[in-house]
């Protein structure tokens, strides 16, 4: 079953619609992400949601 990911929460769904759906409402899709991870690069609209992809996908 193919898992599609938000790369903002991580939040997983079970199709792309649902997943761009989710991203429109829940983290604005019309704002460009303004705080980007300096390891990997991914961008996030809100210091909260970069702060727990570090915890995460980097722990130290």
């Amino acid at each position: 079953m193919p898992r599609f990911e938000c790369g903002i929460c991580g939040a997983v769904f079970s199709n792309g619609d649902v997943l761009a759906a989710h991203i429109r409402s829940a983290h604005g899709a019309g704002s460009a992400p303004s705080y980007e991870c300096e390891i990997c690069g991914q961008r996030f609209n809100d210091e909260a949601s970069l702060v727990s992809h570090m915890s995460g996908a980097h722990p130290r």
